[in-house]
């Protein structure tokens, strides 16, 4: 799956277990964490990444502002927002903090 480049004997055994790696991807106004995870399938991979990051504003201004036209797929523990992109492949996860901020997620899957 994401073993590309690799020797060949490098190449079966890493294609037959699922990969996962924690990165954090820097960005100006702060750091982000960021999961993916990668598993072989009879067709390729299937696989997932979650990029979580703190904002300094509230989830209601980075809702209105920052994901117009997402749709409002449900509330979670009475306080998470749970958005969904058009083909439903890419979710946002809005939890606000103390004061005016927000704990954004933001998990993709990707099927091939």
């Amino acid at each position: 799956c994401l073993s590309r480049g690799l020797g060949d004997v490098y190449k079966r055994q890493a294609n037959e277990h699922m990969f996962l790696s924690m990165n954090v991807k820097g960005y100006s106004d702060g750091d982000s964490h960021v999961v993916i995870s990668s598993t072989p399938t009879d067709s390729g991979c299937d696989g997932f990444y979650v990029e979580t990051s703190f904002m300094q504003m509230s989830c209601e201004k980075i809702q209105s502002d920052v994901f117009t036209g997402w749709k409002l797929s449900q509330t979670l523990n009475k306080n998470t927002v749970l958005l969904t992109n058009g083909s439903g492949t890419v979710h946002i996860y809005l939890s606000p903090q103390q004061g005016d901020t927000c704990l954004v997620s933001k998990q993709e899957t990707v099927y091939g």
